[in-house]
């Protein structure tokens, strides 16, 4: 896969991963229930969504650098 492809397809999943974020799925209006582990469900919602983004860039990165080699 060339590198502009690969990152041609990084960024929109970056962006969708971001969006999803502020979904009131994820945010409900003042409702900071229920609580897993002491911390609010929306917390760990965007600490998911977090590694989602991170795993993209990072498996981006070590294709291209294949990818160059």
């Amino acid at each position: 896969m060339k590198n502009r492809t690969l990152w041609k397809i990084a960024l929109p999943l970056t962006l969708f991963f971001s969006a999803l974020a502020f979904l009131p799925a994820v945010i409900p209006a003042r409702v900071a229930e229920p609580f897993f582990f002491g911390m609010p469900r929306t917390l760990w919602a965007s600490m998911a969504l977090s590694l989602c983004i991170y795993a993209v860039l990072v498996a981006a990165v070590i294709l291209s650098k294949e990818e160059e080699e």
